[in-house]
């Protein structure tokens, strides 16, 4: 009975030990001695690809269906951010990287109109992207760069030789805010080296030895608040955020992925804003704002005095927000809905460079940059006697434009080509008639049994009467039996490979490139949102099949060899 009670002692001291030891954890992590803790917020953008003005997005109003608002556009950011920090002292204005590279804006004045515009914005930070590199370090340098009056960061990046963007491109800085000190880390993907035109005297480290490292010194400072900002994509900032000690906050860029409750719209989410990881029980938040400046990300949260992040500070005030001009376009929403939007005017400075630069786009859209020698149809299922010139091309365009990732084939799905070329001059505008949607080109690493299903699947589509699915190749070609059943219309599918035609292996691994539309499902393209290897890189169709005519100037239709089908 002695031995019962002595251990029944034991077990409640002990079990005590274990509550006081708990308790007393929580009470730090989740103070509520709010008067004691560190308030920041944290507004941000990333992956803006020279989209300087407003831009349509379409939303489902449930019932009533759908409908087009004009969102974002950098004066409207530039007066929000603005009016925000005169109430706000605690407040930083972050992007992400690639500012550059998706409009006329950088085709014609290769950043120039981007960092004018930028400079007026009152940014903290900007982390280098990939796209940044895209013209190669003198470009980078001249035209955005040495014009930049807000730090530029990349801890990664490392010169074989002294050059000039040294000078200018910080690896962290510490911003002073009331009485603390934050640090701001900025990481580049090292992918840069293999999808953009650093050139050879410019390499990246891998990010989280780097990290790690500049984390150990900012403690060596003092220093216990610790933000990240990436251009690394949003589940590598995950991982980095489990592997690297006390980073409190990544700010990312590059994946163009969507957070936050967007269902709501009618939108894609990948995940929720923010996104909460732990490392050694203490939160790291990961956030990140879709692209193109549709959305800013509108971060705030609370540090106890050790800097650690109070637990749930972050839900009451964070989210992710659209700017409006105008309340008008919100009409027919429902209140939850509504409560994404928030009304902006211009900022007057920014709409005037905008504009001085927009009247130069104008009159640069008339510019002739090729000749087509024939007419270039756009049949969208080619008959016996009639076949598709301009789509093939497309293909070529997106398939040269990668060739360097050793990516196999390309694929242009007919309705995302709106119009024929004529024989003759072929103006920009006339190139962006062509391809008016914006769509950045994807890539997608599936087996040859997932090509197969879904090239099926789109000519069947295609032949029930939904003609824009019907599939355009180039670095594949297929024979079309349009009388047989789904399933075994196409035959004799050969990818060319090492300099010659090969027949399609079902069980071997191929690169295809693709427009973001079919990859995310559109023209019933559904199998590509089941394929998880898959990477966004940001050229835009259009400027990628500028280019290509500005390159061969004299344009015919794909070489007959090339050409992606034959009908049986």
């Amino acid at each position: 009975m002695r031995k019962k009670r002595w251990l029944l002692v034991v077990c409640i001291f002990l079990l005590s030990a274990i509550v006081v030891s708990c308790v007393k954890k929580q009470e730090i992590i989740n103070s509520k001695d709010l008067s004691e803790s560190f308030v920041l917020r944290i507004i941000h953008v990333n992956d803006t690809h020279s989209h300087l003005n407003p831009l349509a997005l379409t939303i489902n109003k449930q019932k009533k269906g759908n409908s087009k608002i004009l969102v974002g556009g950098y004066a409207y950011i530039a007066d929000y951010v603005q009016k925000e920090k005169k109430q706000d002292k605690n407040i930083l204005f972050l992007h992400a990287g690639d500012a550059v590279q998706g409009t006329l804006y950088y085709t014609f004045f290769q950043g120039i109109a981007d960092i004018t515009s930028l400079n007026l914005l009152s940014l903290d930070a900007m982390v280098l992207g990939n796209h940044e590199f895209d013209k190669g370090p003198e470009v980078l340098w001249q035209k955005f760069v040495s014009r930049a009056n807000f730090p530029i960061l990349c801890a990664n990046i490392y010169f074989k030789k002294p050059n000039k963007l040294q000078s200018k491109i910080k690896k962290y800085i510490i911003m002073q805010i009331g009485r603390e000190k934050v640090a701001i880390l900025g990481l580049t993907t090292p992918d840069t080296q293999n999808i953009s035109s650093p050139g050879n005297n410019i390499g990246f480290k891998d990010v989280k030895k780097v990290a790690s490292d500049f984390v150990q010194l900012f403690k060596k400072m003092g220093i216990n608040k610790v933000i990240v900002l990436s251009h690394l994509g949003y589940k590598q900032d995950i991982k980095l955020a489990r592997e690297v000690e006390d980073i409190d906050i990544i700010v990312g860029g590059h994946s163009h992925t969507p957070l936050g409750k967007l269902e709501e719209l009618g939108l894609p989410s990948e995940g929720p804003y923010p996104t909460i990881v732990y490392n050694h029980n203490k939160p790291v938040l990961v956030v990140t704002a879709w692209k193109w400046g549709y959305v800013l990300g509108d971060l705030k949260v609370a540090f106890d005095r050790r800097g650690v992040i109070l637990e749930n500070s972050w839900q009451k005030d964070s989210r992710i927000i659209f700017l409006l001009g105008s309340k008008t376009g919100i009409q027919g929403l429902t209140a939850r809905q509504k409560a994404f939007f928030v009304s902006s005017q211009k900022n007057k400075k920014v709409e005037q460079n905008i504009l001085d630069y927009s009247k130069e786009v104008e009159k640069l859209k008339k510019k002739v940059v090729g000749k087509a020698l024939k007419s270039l149809s756009n049949i969208r299922i080619p008959q016996t006697d009639k076949r598709n010139d301009l789509a093939p091309l497309v293909a070529k365009s997106m398939y040269l434009k990668t060739k360097y990732l050793e990516v196999d084939l390309a694929l242009q799905n007919a309705g995302g080509v709106r119009t024929s070329l004529a024989k003759g001059p072929i103006t920009v505008a006339d190139i962006y008639e062509v391809l008016p949607f914006g769509n950045s080109l994807v890539l997608f690493e599936l087996s040859g049994k997932e090509l197969k299903t879904i090239l099926e699947k789109a000519v069947d589509r295609a032949l029930q009467g939904r003609t824009g699915p019907f599939p355009y190749l180039y670095g594949a070609k297929f024979k079309l039996r349009k009388a047989n059943p789904l399933g075994r219309r196409i035959v004799d599918l050969v990818i060319y490979r090492n300099n010659r035609w090969e027949p399609l292996k079902l069980e071997e691994k191929y690169l295809l490139v693709t427009n973001s539309f079919v990859a995310r499902g559109g023209d019933f393209y559904l199998d590509f949102k089941k394929i998880k290897a898959k990477e966004d890189l940001g050229f835009i169709d259009a400027e990628v099949f500028l280019e290509f005519v500005q390159e061969r100037k004299l344009l015919r239709g794909v070489e007959e060899e090339f050409y992606p089908l034959e009908e049986l």
